[in-house]
């Protein structure tokens, strides 16, 4: 009798733990979204913020997927600020996203240096997003002094316009044009001439993006036109001019935080050029980029900035270096134009805390490369390194807008180290 109690009892422990395992919790059910709103948008157009997001209406109003929106808006860079709310209708709700936008239009001027003598200055003027499409204008002109042997004071004059999805499609428009112009004197005569260098490049890119529109792969390529000429009693011969055909390859994944950056961003670029097509002489070029921004700790806005980028130059004018580290430009305890070359590296490891405030944060780290006439062993024979300690400075009225300012030291044992500074 007790054995068959016993049987029983553990009968129904099983069954009772079979319906447990077999009750699955209830599906939440959202409200479905009516209407899809924006508010503080005086220049953005609607479209340009729908095309980003995840939800549509007739969708349900799931908070993940909204706040996916309202981060994919953010990521545009656009705005100070984008928040959302929604507001009950009788047969679902309305979403509205209520941005801050930044100014657009920013004319300012360009200066930089550091205790070589070595200087620029200029006027530089930015328009974003322009009829509220998220296109871009920028003009630049400057003047700068590189200090070095048969160079003289160096003018410059730069344009490039971005139009991306246009027409709504997939598809962005990328233009560019370039000149410079430089007094020099010849190594061994020395004579003076003139030397100028234009280009222009015009580019096709479409994107692949599964998620936000403006993230994903771009892949495209499109034609470059360079022209090298000289002029005065020095003039040596010019190199002449080289079209070229140019491919790109682009990833992005990085979300904007309004101080600081998340997620990843690199890209890959090819230029080959013929001589005798449409070109004086051959080339051919090769150059990656990376970044990975990474959340460190619960300080918000505290990150771990990882950068690498490497080149190369073959064939074409090999006597004139394409590439160089110093300054700004990477390698910062260095001279400007210190390493130069036909083939280089380069890598960055920056850890950012904030300050006091959210835009003002400091920035220490690490930085390694080097540079060389051709990609040999002779590339990777010596390694020039620095650390540094500085405050950077993100202007989150302006779209794209951070200014940075320290202290670098040598790693090498060639001097105490150098101040630098300038916009990034």
């Amino acid at each position: 009798m007790k054995s068959r109690l016993c049987g029983l009892l553990l009968l129904l422990l099983c069954a009772a733990r079979a319906a447990a395992q077999d009750v699955t919790p209830p599906t939440p059910t959202w409200p479905a979204i009516r209407e899809i709103a924006f508010s503080g948008n005086d220049t953005t157009r609607p479209g340009t913020m729908l095309r980003e997001m995840s939800v549509h209406v007739g969708d349900p109003a799931d908070p993940a997927q909204v706040e996916h929106s309202r981060q994919a808006i953010q990521d545009l860079g656009l705005f100070k600020s984008v928040n959302v709310r929604q507001e009950p209708l009788p047969d679902g709700v309305r979403l509205v996203y209520v941005v801050r936008e930044k100014f657009f239009l920013l004319p300012y001027p360009r200066l930089s240096g550091n205790v070589d003598r070595q200087y620029s200055y200029g006027a530089e003027l930015r328009w974003n997003n322009i009829a509220g499409l998220n296109h871009s204008l920028r003009l630049l002109v400057s003047q700068s002094e590189p200090q070095r042997n048969g160079y003289g004071k160096q003018t410059s004059y730069s344009a490039s316009y971005l139009a991306p999805f246009i027409r709504d499609t997939a598809n962005d428009l990328e233009l560019s044009a370039d000149h410079v112009k430089a007094p020099m004197t010849d190594a061994l005569t020395g004579s003076p001439y003139d030397e100028q260098f234009d280009s222009a490049e015009a580019l096709l890119m479409h994107r692949f993006s599964t998620t936000a529109a403006s993230q994903g792969w771009r892949v495209g390529g499109g034609a470059l036109y360079q022209r090298e000429n000289r002029s005065g009693p020095g003039a040596a011969p010019p190199y002449g001019h080289a079209t070229a055909l140019v491919g790109v390859l682009q990833y992005r994944d990085l979300h904007n935080q309004i101080y600081s950056e998340q997620g990843v961003i690199a890209n890959l670029r090819h230029e080959v050029a013929l001589r005798g097509a449409l070109s004086d002489y051959g080339y051919s070029f090769f150059g990656a980029d990376y970044a990975r921004y990474l959340p460190v700790g619960e300080v918000q806005h505290q990150t771990l900035e990882l950068s690498a980028a490497a080149g190369g130059y073959y064939s074409g004018q090999q006597e004139v270096s394409h590439f160089s580290l110093g300054g700004t430009s990477g390698l910062r305890a260095y001279s400007k134009y210190r390493y130069d070359g036909n083939a280089y590296y380069y890598g960055a490891a920056l850890f950012q805390r904030p300050v006091g405030w959210p835009w003002l944060r400091a920035v220490g780290g690490l930085e390694v490369g080097n540079v060389a006439d051709h990609a040999g062993t002779a590339l990777f024979r010596s390694l020039h390194a620095d650390l540094l300690l500085g405050l950077r400075v993100r202007v989150s009225w302006f779209v794209d807008l951070q200014f940075e300012a320290g202290w670098a030291l040598p790693l090498n044992g060639s001097g105490a180290g150098r101040f630098y500074g300038g916009r990034l």
